[in-house]
């Protein structure tokens, strides 16, 4: 399961809903972790946002409410940055000085869904923060509790792969937040399409392996699954294309409920802060997405080992689910089409 002591969540008082609360309260009870309530800061630059003793009374009762059925201590839950502006900047500025873990988003609720860069606060959080971010749908995915019996559809949670270490780190938060939410995950490998020119007639029989790198890019992806007793069935998908085209066309047809992804290793780059692909998604797949940070904190644990009998895996983490054993499922499939 993800292991975080802190989890930060902006509310507006003038929302209709509150899912981003839901859903960090949520995790928090899994993982007992302390959740820092702060204004959102559309809700101190509101004309009609009010003295800002107003706001905080507000939000004290919207965390009442929020909290009113859940067994989570009143010592879980503190509410700051009781100031007449909350700023995107300052909230950053407390998530590094409370050395926050997570930080739980959710996108206007005025405006239906939409992508996660689509929204100009929610943006700034995303490319800024040095922390993973949870920018949650309308709907709230509840953890599930050890033997609970949730009576509905199967979850999927979408994980993109190109095989590197920063890929790995969504993979292995992917396998943590498949325990705690009960889903399967769906591991998307997406190969380039090759521009063959055929010369000869030797050329030619050369075109006719031409699924050999797919052969191989599935192997290598089931190699990342490690052996031993974890949770989650893990379907593996290749598809062939752009890469962001086919991760959107593959969570929109598949309907998957999180993207998991992984920024880039650096945060120098001003023009793609995210790393280029992470950013073409987030700007047109509307879906939860979990986002972790290849140069910050990881929030899982113990090691574990690739399948046995390849060279192909990559050291990782998985986590801890002792509590609720059964095996890994694998099931493999392909497309040589550009159509998900």
């Amino acid at each position: 399961m993800l292991s975080a002591n802190t989890i930060l969540c902006p509310v507006h008082p003038g929302a209709d809903a509150h899912p981003a609360l839901m859903q960090a309260l949520s995790l928090a009870e899994t993982c007992r972790a302390t959740v820092h309530v702060v204004p959102h800061p559309e809700a101190t630059a509101a004309p009609d946002a009010g003295p800002v003793r107003s706001l905080h009374n507000q939000i004290l009762d919207i965390v009442a409410a929020a909290t009113s059925g859940s067994p989570l201590p009143p010592r879980s839950i503190t509410t700051a940055l009781d100031e007449d502006v909350v700023t995107v900047d300052r909230i950053l500025q407390y998530v590094e000085q409370e050395d926050i873990d997570l930080v739980v988003l959710d996108t206007p609720s005025d405006r239906g869904p939409i992508p996660a860069l689509a929204s100009e606060p929610t943006r700034q959080f995303v490319t800024r923060l040095n922390v993973p971010v949870f920018v949650t749908g309308r709907s709230v995915m509840r953890c599930g509790t050890v033997g609970e019996d949730h009576r509905s559809p199967i979850r999927r949670i979408l994980v993109p792969t190109d095989f590197s270490e920063n890929s790995m780190s969504a993979l292995r938060h992917a396998f943590a937040m498949a325990v705690d939410l009960d889903a399967e995950i769906d591991l998307l490998h997406v190969m380039d399409r090759p521009q063959y020119v055929a010369l000869n007639e030797t050329d030619m029989l050369s075109l006719s392996d031409a699924t050999l790198p797919e052969r191989k890019a599935k192997r290598r992806a089931e190699a990342l699954i490690p052996d031993g007793p974890l949770y989650p069935t893990v379907h593996v998908h290749i598809r062939h294309g752009d890469a962001a085209d086919q991760i959107g066309q593959f969570a929109t047809k598949q309907d998957s409920d999180l993207l998991v992804m992984s920024t880039h290793g650096t945060i120098s780059r001003e023009q793609h802060p995210l790393g280029h692909v992470v950013e073409r998604v987030l700007r047109r797949v509307a879906r939860p997405v979990f986002l972790t940070r290849a140069f910050g904190r990881s929030l899982v644990g113990e090691t574990w080992t690739p399948r046995a009998g390849t060279n192909d895996g990559a050291p990782g983490s998985a986590p801890d689910v002792s509590a609720r054993t059964t095996g890994w499922k694998t099931n493999t499939e392909s497309s040589t089409t550009d159509a998900v």
